[in-house]
């Protein structure tokens, strides 16, 4: 049974999924479901970006999640090729993660924000725009 916390994720991500079209964003996200996170497929395998919010901590994150078998080698190529620019060109609070003996690993930015406060929705939108795009920008051209 969905419950209304996962009801209210899945409006959020249909909220964002609009803003994102509306902005004519070069990120989109697929079909809304009633969870508290949205996997971005971009055309690799084994990587994915990922946006999720966190209720308990009023965060908000994006994710270059890698995963699968060959999770460690691909993180740890692309972090031996990426991670100054990375922190120059996406932003210096990225959190690069290998995550120990998990199978996945990740690129991870966070932001402060209640998703439930929809007064605040256009900003944390925005932000969302804003970094899903410099991801995508940066890190594609490099998996």
């Amino acid at each position: 049974m969905v419950t209304q916390t996962q009801l209210d994720q899945q409006n959020y991500w249909r909220n964002l999924k609009l803003f994102l079209e509306e902005q004519n964003s070069i990120v989109s996200i697929t079909k809304p479901l009633p969870q508290n996170y949205i996997n971005l497929p971009i055309g690799k395998s084994g990587i994915c970006l990922a946006v999720a919010v966190n209720s308990q901590t009023s965060e908000l994150y994006i994710w270059l999640l890698f995963y699968g078998k060959d999770s460690k080698v691909n993180y740890d190529r692309l972090k031996r090729i990426a991670f100054d620019q990375s922190l120059i060109e996406v932003s210096k609070d990225l959190v690069w993660d290998r995550m120990g003996n998990r199978i996945r690993s990740a690129v991870k930015l966070t932001k402060n924000a209640d998703y439930m406060n929809k007064q605040d929705w256009g900003n944390q939108f925005q932000w969302f725009k804003v970094y899903l795009e410099k991801y995508y920008n940066f890190f594609y051209p490099l998996l």
